[in-house]
């Protein structure tokens, strides 16, 4: 059966929200004949690049996909304090940490100051526009975290204030832990379900869930495996099992540890932020969503289609072609992917983090001890609330990690066949998008 990881609830921290607005719906006639020629187009071409490669999507996306960075600003008007500015740079750093690099790009932003070239640690100016457009009549207290989808996506994700244990929230917490640690162990896909508030829809969603991945477990089957190992890309130096695995985390959506990793998995699809129900979301490969579930969605055909794609021949390998985006994720993947055996893989904390939430709650309590010694006042503020983590049911065990690798970026030899049938594909597809539309205009005469 698979397994079960809880996250259950605690006090929330602030973030904000920009859900993007739905434009107005097609008539029916129109959408169902849109939605005949997007299927052929998809139909066409899927048969013209399933020969291109036989290696499991999950299998190619954990040995070739890197994780695009997250564009983070931290925004603010006038000069960073020193502490601030500490935290500021342990934020940066997170994206070069021996061990665990995180997938952001990390750029200050002063409202009040353009800078020069060598200030603005060459922000992108597209990027460095679209922030001082949204902060332009923002009145800011303190400065802010705000976190944009990798390039390409100019949608936000998170915001918060720059604090360590904000900064160590954003880009680390213990359910990702559990995901990662299951994906390098050879899981196919880990399935994250995020609670609604109702128990009884959560109860059905759960139960449906945990049934039918254990039936995928059973029915779901890889590629054969001499076509997969007479790929130019199959890497038999990879020690992962090569396996059809799916498992179960769940997470009430009030949960403040895990408040960061919850948006950015609320916001993975344009509309999702906005249903009031269990929603079901697959993670493969380096940390990459596929089409999410939700409510009445989570059910036996939806389940094993999923699972079926993930473990289906890498039609496609390019991943920007592919559904679904990158998560934020702190971990060395192409160090663990080839080197000694993955079980029990133990994940160190993020270097540097946790001195500074330390000192962030040493603080607190030194100035909140002086408060009430002057006042006298009866009533202490808990300054280990905000830092307050949750103890886990699942444990790792201890294992050699080896040395950790320096470069963190992969650079695949793209396949010359691939490249062939890419084009003959995309050629194809026009064609058939020529003729399907000829033949509709020509039934609407």
């Amino acid at each position: 059966m698979p397994q079960d990881y809880r996250f259950v609830a605690e006090p929330q921290f602030d973030s904000t929200f920009n859900p993007t607005n739905k434009g107005n719906a097609v008539t029916t006639r129109k959408r169902s004949l849109l939605l005949i020629v997007i299927a052929c187009i998809v139909q066409l071409w899927i048969a013209t690049l399933a020969t291109a490669c036989n290696i499991p999507v999950f299998r190619y996306a954990l040995e070739n996909w890197q994780p695009d960075p997250y564009r983070i600003a931290v925004v603010h008007r006038g000069s960073l304090t020193d502490s601030q500015y500490e935290i500021f740079r342990a934020l940066q750093q997170t994206s070069s940490d021996p061990q665990r690099p995180a997938n952001v790009a990390v750029f200050d932003v002063d409202l009040d100051n353009a800078g020069d070239e060598d200030e603005r640690r060459e922000i992108p100016e597209a990027f460095e526009r679209l922030v001082r457009f949204e902060f332009d009549d923002a009145e800011l207290k303190e400065p802010t975290i705000a976190v944009y989808f990798p390039q390409g996506n100019a949608r936000s994700v998170w915001r918060g204030e720059l604090t360590a244990t904000n900064i160590a929230r954003l880009v680390d917490s213990p359910l990702r832990h559990e995901v990662i640690k299951r994906l390098v162990d050879g899981q196919s896909a880990v399935w994250v379900l995020i609670k609604s508030g109702d128990a009884e829809k959560d109860a059905a969603a759960e139960k449906m869930l945990a049934e039918k991945l254990k039936l995928a477990n059973e029915e779901v089957l890889l590629p054969d495996q001499s076509l997969i190992e007479a790929e130019e890309e199959f890497r038999a130096d990879n020690p992962i099992d090569l396996r059809v695995e799916f498992s179960m985390l769940t997470v009430d959506r009030s949960y403040a540890e895990e408040n960061a990793f919850i948006d950015i998995l609320l916001h993975s699809e344009e509309d999702l932020v906005e249903f009031n129900e269990p929603i079901a979301i697959p993670i493969f490969g380096r940390g990459r969503t596929y089409f999410a579930l939700i409510g009445q969605g989570i059910n036996h055909d939806t389940i094993l289609e999923n699972c079926s794609f993930v473990c289906g021949a890498c039609s496609c390998q390019v991943k920007q072609q592919n559904p679904g985006i990158d998560t934020l994720m702190a971990f060395d993947w192409a160090s663990k992917i080839t080197g000694s055996a993955m079980k029990d893989v133990v994940l160190p904390e993020l270097t540097g983090i946790g001195a500074l939430v330390s000192a962030e709650v040493a603080t607190v309590d030194a100035t909140t001890s002086k408060s009430n010694a002057a006042d006298g006042s009866e009533h202490s503020a808990d300054a280990t609330d905000e830092t307050h983590a949750a103890t886990s049911d699942v444990s790792a065990d201890a294992s050699d990690q080896g040395a950790a690798s320096a470069e963190h970026v992969e650079l695949v030899e793209p396949n010359e066949q691939s490249i062939f049938m890419v084009v003959f594909g995309g050629i194809a597809a026009a064609a058939a998008f020529v003729f399907v539309v000829s033949l509709l205009l020509q039934r609407a005469a």
